[in-house]
């Protein structure tokens, strides 16, 4: 009996330290951007291993998607782990 609650305990700390690295990784997209690229963004969450941004100039979305690999190492190096596979832009 004791081992399923041990495990069930590391499955809910597994998943809410995803969570928090997850949030870190939104909260960390200005400074990895810069200020004129985040005033340019409207939303902004993680869903399946996917960064989803939506920006509203198409002029910089276009600049991002040039460089979204180097975006993609650069957040995944700021929280430690590789949480993100993909930035997707809307």
């Amino acid at each position: 009996m004791r081992k399923k609650n041990t495990q069930m305990l590391n499955e809910i700390i597994g998943d809410v330290l995803k969570k928090f690295l997850e949030m870190k990784i939104v909260n960390s997209w200005e400074d990895v951007v810069g200020t004129y690229i985040y005033k340019s963004t409207q939303d902004i969450y993680v869903s399946d291993q996917k960064l989803f941004v939506k920006i509203n100039s198409s002029i910089i979305k276009k600049e991002v998607m040039l460089i979204s690999k180097e975006l993609l190492n650069r957040l995944n190096q700021k929280v430690g782990a590789e949480i993100i596979k993909e930035i997707v832009l809307k």
